[in-house]
């Protein structure tokens, strides 16, 4: 019996046409982008997967876009 979870569901970035949305954040380069949410603290931020695999999550205005 499998009781492992899938806790770690990957999630796509979001694309626009055939291209994918990029940002640039100058303390760890850039990456695709994930989503964009709110959080109490820093107001807007948006979430971006680099290119070895792990999630950034910065306030918004830090990032900037890269086509």
């Amino acid at each position: 019996m499998n009781t492992e979870k899938n806790s770690n569901k990957s999630k796509k970035a979001l694309r626009i046409g055939s291209v994918v949305c990029r940002f640039y954040h100058p303390a760890v380069g850039s990456g695709d982008f994930v989503r964009r949410f709110i959080r109490p603290i820093y107001g807007e931020a948006i979430a971006i997967r680099l290119d070895n695999g792990r999630e950034w999550v910065a306030p918004s205005w830090e990032f900037t876009s890269v086509y």
